[in-house]
């Protein structure tokens, strides 16, 4: 057997599975971080619409209280601190 053989014999027998061990292993790890990054970014998306709906949720039922309470919540301005109305 040549040189050459011999060296094209051992990339072939050794040198190549390795590459492909790697590469699998590389798309394995590249795919678990992937889904990592997926979910949390999913995570902080999802908190910050049901921060915004409770925000939502909050005015709603402040405007409701005021409805209520016989006005639109402008009379508060002329509250004395004993809450009775000036």
């Amino acid at each position: 057997m040549s040189e050459a053989q011999t060296l094209l014999h051992i990339f072939a027998l050794e040198v190549l599975p390795l590459l492909m061990e790697l590469a699998l292993i590389g798309g394995v790890v590249g795919a678990v971080c992937a889904y990592a990054v997926f979910e949390l970014f999913d995570g902080l998306a999802e908190y910050l619409t049901r921060k915004s709906r409770a925000k939502g949720w909050l005015a709603a039922q402040a405007k409701k209280r005021a409805a209520e309470r016989g006005g639109d919540g402008a009379g508060r301005a002329c509250e004395t601190r004993d809450g009775d109305t000036a």
